[in-house]
């Protein structure tokens, strides 16, 4: 094949699509690693929430 040819070579196309693998694959981490943060953020938001509709309800009692 003459050098000035256009196109990719295969070593060309390989490296470029490792490199794609490599960026999709530490994007993905990253979406995995949000939707981690966002269930744990729900849950202790609810924890929150559970524990002061509990204290509301101590408040309310009558202790006399």
């Amino acid at each position: 094949m003459p050098k000035n040819s256009e196109g990719f070579t295969r070593v060309e196309l390989m490296i470029s699509t490792v490199v794609l693998l490599v960026i999709f694959a530490g994007g993905f981490g990253a979406l995995h690693q949000g939707n981690r943060l966002i269930e744990i953020a729900r849950d202790e938001t609810r924890a929150g929430q559970i524990l002061q509709s509990e204290i509301e309800d101590l408040r309310t009692l009558n202790w006399t």
